[in-house]
């Protein structure tokens, strides 16, 4: 079994778009592409973040979708976090200030605000199927596998900064991170 290809061009700008949507009174996702699955769409350069904002907007036009939710541990997200792309994260969360931002100093509180977020608005909205799972977890891959039909070997670690966590063997079947949106 091999892990999907990049056969699939990603919205580069999903966040832009969905706001260029939005401020259309278009449906966010018919508007942006056509992805049976969309990850990680905020945006720096509109400031939108619509997976904190937009959830509303986003079970109107898909009210039986599945959200996931990914944890890690705090002691290795936060620096992750701090440093990724030389603090890249850090400025765009300050220059945006996303709904439950308190500033850098409070990422963990922050993160649990956004999670606390999400589960409310499954709780209200049952139609969804609501999953948390741990990506530091060795039996994630093997329960993404059965779960989502996507073969263990595709679920690893990527973008590991090796300045902060040294040499990360990741995933040796697929070096390169798959992304389907």
């Amino acid at each position: 079994t091999h892990c999907p290809s990049h056969t699939i061009e990603p919205c580069k700008l999903c966040g832009s778009c969905m706001k260029w949507a939005k401020n259309l009174s278009l449906p966010l996702l018919a508007s942006c592409g056509n992805y049976t699955a969309w990850a990680q769409v905020d945006t720096e350069e509109a400031c939108y973040f619509p997976q904190l904002t937009a959830l509303q907007e986003i079970h109107d036009e898909a009210p039986t979708a599945t959200f996931l939710v990914m944890f890690r541990n705090m002691e290795t997200w936060i620096p992750s976090v701090k440093n990724f792309k030389r603090g890249f994260m850090m400025r765009r969360l300050r220059h945006c200030h996303p709904l439950y931002w308190q500033g850098r100093n409070h990422l963990q509180e922050w993160f649990c605000q956004v999670i606390y977020h999400f589960r409310q608005f499954a709780s209200t909205h049952p139609s969804h199927t609501y999953i948390e799972i741990d990506l530091d977890d060795a039996q994630t891959s093997a329960w993404a596998s059965q779960a989502f039909g996507i073969h263990a070997s595709c679920w690893g670690k990527h973008n590991v900064n090796t300045r902060i966590h040294g040499n990360v063997t990741i995933n040796p079947t697929n070096s390169t991170s798959s992304t389907t949106r």
